[in-house]
């Protein structure tokens, strides 16, 4: 199977499946869209270095990030919760 390269994330996912998705274009599907000062690209690498340097984030220290609001946030934390209660 040859896979388009120049597709975004939700068309990526949408043409092919969620595990051709690096864990990067898994973060833009699920943050949408950008802001004119924070490209969703750019938020997506925000949010996945600060995910990984906490075992536990929560809402506080996500909304540090610029750009990352409290719907942002919301969605990202419950994302990540059920990523962990589906791996147990």
């Amino acid at each position: 199977m040859s896979i388009q390269v120049n597709l975004k994330p939700r068309e990526k996912l949408q043409k092919y499946s969620t595990r051709l998705l690096s864990d990067h274009e898994l973060l833009q599907v699920i943050i949408g869209s950008g802001f004119y000062y924070a490209d969703v690209k750019v938020l997506a690498r925000k949010v996945l270095k600060a995910f990984r340097q906490t075992p536990k984030p929560d809402i506080s220290e996500s909304t540090r990030i610029k750009g990352v609001g409290v719907a942002v946030a919301a969605k990202l934390l419950a994302a990540h919760e059920l990523g962990v209660r589906l791996a147990q």
